[in-house]
């Protein structure tokens, strides 16, 4: 009965795609609702900022599914929508949503109507965040702003509603000043904090050495102006020393191999020559190596293959009286840069009870020492603090042990950057940057101890989990449906001027602060 001459056509054609844009099933939207009261519970409970955040969101996916709202339907929600219902007096001001902004036909303006509400506990919800949550919100914000308002034109917040008193006071709400944020186990941070200690006392020596000897050998390379068949000699001169040492040729370091994957592994160590570290050593450069392989390769399976290259002194370890690590070749020895690196983060962050941000802060200058009343030495680190401080921070001193000023000293000489401890010349393209890698070392940790990705064995690389694909395929949804349609739309009323003026200022403050940390923003 039905066909294209005598039905209504469409004015769009039809974009779905049912094998990605599937609703969800009750039992997902149960378990959805059913994870939001505990996290919300145990973010509280941790004291963590996100409690707030969460519990919006709690109320904003419960309006969605209760109501059955559209994106932008919700997004234009206000206060005033609510109305209340002479036949459902059970629900007060809740009892019925009027949305203003329903699909339109086109060339039409948006259709309204009224939904009731049906679900008690969906109106529970509701009541609780429009009564208890959303006005923190508002006080927070009041808060930041006038601590902010030194750094304010005229624009700033001069009239302060509860002068002396706390957002926490304000909404009555009692805070702990207990830090309740878990400890990391002794059976853990002992032997930590023992190895940084070594590091810092004993192989940061090694590796400073090593450094110089790399150095000086690039030197001496950069110096030489070889004629024709003379690097050829010195290979073989150098291949004619190790066999009288009774020495193999310098091996692939294994974290290497995935260049070579052909390469076999004989007892830990790479059946292929280190053209890197044999250019070092020979003064030539690592592409003549390369073209000179067969020679390489003939007397590594006479001679065999061992790993290291620099003749470094190495320090015993305490507990076997064995050096602390294998001969370095330059691949091993940037690596334990970074580890001494790490280990300096540790003393200093962990003997001294500072933050990251202020560890992060400090500045070539910060060690200094001052006589104590008993005639010893008081060593101090000076800082910026900016917890519970204005924007610019508070420079405070801290009292810390000997071995926190060795750690400075280590990084005095391994680090470059003339303002920031910690900072380092990464290269030209990156320039100077801050323990650029120890944040995403930390997270990926975290990832792999929750189960949620695991590492190829002998690679730097990771692969998901059947639950991390799980955890990324169910965000990757609730952000393409809600949050970013949600966060896109461009129809809000603006704020006033007066306003937009001073969070612009906020804005080009915070810019500042992340210059000077040198801190890449998110793009």
């Amino acid at each position: 009965m039905l066909a294209e001459l005598n039905t209504v056509r469409h004015s769009q054609g039809y974009v779905g795609q049912p094998s990605r844009n599937r609703p969800l099933t009750r039992p997902e939207i149960r378990a959805f609702f059913g994870q939001m009261d505990p996290e919300i519970a145990r973010l509280r409970a941790a004291g963590h900022k996100g409690a707030l955040t969460a519990a919006r969101h709690l109320g904003l996916f419960t309006t969605m599914y209760a109501w059955g709202l559209r994106r932008r339907e919700t997004a234009r929600l206000e206060i005033h929508d609510w109305r209340r219902q002479a036949k459902l007096p059970e629900f007060g001001d809740f009892a019925g949503l009027a949305v203003r902004w329903g699909k339109a036909l086109p060339g039409q303006p948006p259709r309204r109507r009224m939904v009731i509400s049906v679900w008690p506990w969906a109106v529970a919800t509701v009541r609780y965040y429009v009564e208890q949550i959303r006005p923190l919100f508002y006080i927070a914000f009041l808060r930041h702003l006038a601590d902010h308002s030194p750094f304010l034109t005229a624009d700033r917040l001069t009239v302060y509603p509860w002068p002396g008193r706390t957002a926490n006071a304000v909404a009555g709400r009692e805070r702990s000043d207990e830090n309740r944020t878990a400890r990391i186990p002794e059976a853990i941070s002992a032997p930590l904090l023992a190895g940084a200690v070594f590091y810092v006392q004993t192989a940061s020596k090694d590796i400073l050495a090593a450094l110089r000897e790399v150095d000086a050998l690039q030197a001496a390379r950069d110096e030489l102006d070889l004629k024709p068949g003379e690097a050829k000699r010195r290979l073989q001169a150098f291949i004619a020393r190790r066999r009288r040492e009774g020495r193999g040729i310098l091996a692939l370091p294994a974290a290497k191999l995935a260049n070579r994957p052909g390469a076999t592994v004989v007892d830990g160590v790479v059946q292929h020559a280190n053209y890197h570290t044999v250019g070092l050593l020979t003064g030539v450069t690592e592409g003549t190596c390369r073209r000179h392989h067969r020679l390489l390769d003939d007397a590594g399976r006479d001679l065999g293959f061992e790993v290291g290259g620099l003749d470094t002194p190495r320090s015993p370890w305490p507990a076997t009286g064995a050096p602390w690590q294998s001969r370095l070749d330059p691949v091993s020895l940037s690596l334990e840069v970074t580890h001494l690196r790490a280990a300096a983060w540790i003393v200093i962050a962990f003997l001294s009870g500072m933050r990251d941000e202020e560890v992060r802060e400090l500045g070539r200058d910060c060690a200094f020492t001052e006589p104590a009343d008993d005639g010893r030495v008081r060593y101090k680190l000076r800082s910026r603090v900016y917890k519970g401080a204005r924007l610019s921070g508070e420079e405070t001193d801290w009292v810390v042990l000997e071995v926190v000023h060795q750690a400075v000293d280590v990084l005095l000489q391994l680090n470059d950057d003339p303002t920031h401890l910690f900072g380092y010349r990464r290269g030209p393209q990156y320039g100077y940057v801050l323990l650029s890698t120890l944040p995403l070392r930390l997270d990926l940790a975290r990832l792999r101890r929750n189960g949620l990705i695991t590492r190829v064995p002998g690679r730097n690389r990771y692969t998901l989990t059947t639950d991390g694909i799980g955890f990324a395929v169910f965000y990757t949804k609730v952000h393409d449906r809600v949050l970013r349609p949600l966060l896109a739309t461009r129809s809000q009323p603006h704020a006033p001027p007066e306003l937009r003026a001073a969070l612009r200022t906020i804005d080009q403050a915070i810019d500042q602060r992340l210059a000077h940390a040198r801190l890449r923003t998110a793009a």
